[in-house]
């Protein structure tokens, strides 16, 4: 099978841009892992103040809606930090974009479910104030949809995603730190990305280090829907397979996001969907006051005093 037409005829490297499909456009990007380190973004860093952490609280792995502040514990380092507030699902805006593995590792069993489920799932998470963006990747990446809260917009895209060939390698922590740069750190806004991939990455110029620390800079959650085997043809490395079922995980645990496996089929897709939508609609917003100054990389730990209920968080600032 011959890649798309876009593919053959755009030899721009992933990191290079994004590219418009309808007029070939490229957006504003950064070249490189170490161009990006040097654009100007500062790395988190924080004085005594108060800062805010995205956490989830969940029990039986469905959310908990009803935690007060009294009921957790909270340190950064050896220091414990005092929780001025703890707020479910407050009126802050979502940008959330939907990542699609378009690489020659899931021609099998293309077009995924996920592209006809996928308008369902945005009219359930997105409220008022929202935006969405849609990007699918190979060894390159592409801008289906830009931000946006018009549906019509985001389902045009997803129709751009489904007339594709599934072609070449996969640039997986490409694609997570190039859809990460698209949420521009802004106050008073959430950043969440859910990818659809089967996690394997054999062609990224980033590392798993590198696109964490580009995730940790815009403030971004990730979940995943990890694809699982389906039919012969779909299989890949049993080495390469458990690689990236830990690479998922690893991205998950470091941004407080969620690890959903999908075994193949409309039925296992729409109950993946389901436990993102419950997740990303079932959000805490922490507000505490650093004692001290906290720098990139310092270790958060929370614990809940209510029993049988496990918080998800980014495990560092």
């Amino acid at each position: 099978m011959q890649p798309s037409p876009r593919y053959s005829t755009l030899g721009l490297s992933f990191i290079g841009a994004f590219v418009l499909l309808s007029v070939g456009l490229q957006l504003p990007c950064f070249s490189s892992p170490a161009e990006l380190m040097s654009t100007g973004q500062a790395a988190p860093h924080a004085d005594s103040g108060t800062v805010r952490l995205w956490i989830s609280a969940l029990e039986n792995n469905h959310p908990v809606q009803d935690l007060e502040k009294d009921e957790l514990k909270l340190w950064v380092g050896k220091e414990e930090q005092n929780i001025s507030s703890l707020i479910f699902e407050p009126p802050v805006p979502l940008v959330l974009g939907l990542v699609i593995d378009a690489s020659g590792s899931i021609k099998a069993a293309w077009p995924g479910p996920e592209l006809k489920l996928a308008p369902d799932f945005f009219q359930r998470v997105l409220r008022s104030g929202d935006k969405a963006f849609i990007v699918d990747f190979s060894t390159q990446g592409y801008v289906d949809a830009d931000p946006t809260a018009d549906l019509a917009q985001l389902t045009h895209g997803l129709e751009k995603v489904r007339a594709l060939h599934p072609y070449g390698g996969t640039a997986l922590y490409d694609a997570i730190a190039t859809s990460s740069d698209l949420l521009k750190p802004s106050a008073g806004t959430r950043h969440l990305l859910v990818v659809v991939t089967d996690g394997i990455d054999n062609a990224s110029r980033y590392t798993q280090l590198e696109a964490l620390r580009v995730l940790r800079l815009a403030g971004t959650t990730v979940c995943f829907i990890g694809r699982t085997p389906g039919p012969p043809e779909y299989t890949f490395y049993t080495e390469q397979r458990h690689h990236g079922l830990d690479a998922m995980h690893n991205f998950a645990q470091a941004t407080g996001g969620l690890l959903v496996l999908a075994s193949p089929g409309e039925k296992a897709m729409g109950r993946a969907l389901d436990r993102v939508a419950e997740f990303v609609r079932g959000q805490y917003a922490l507000d505490f006051e650093a004692g001290s100054t906290i720098s990139e990389g310092d270790k958060i730990k929370i614990k809940c005093l209510r029993q049988h209920v496990t918080i998800v968080m980014p495990e560092r600032y």
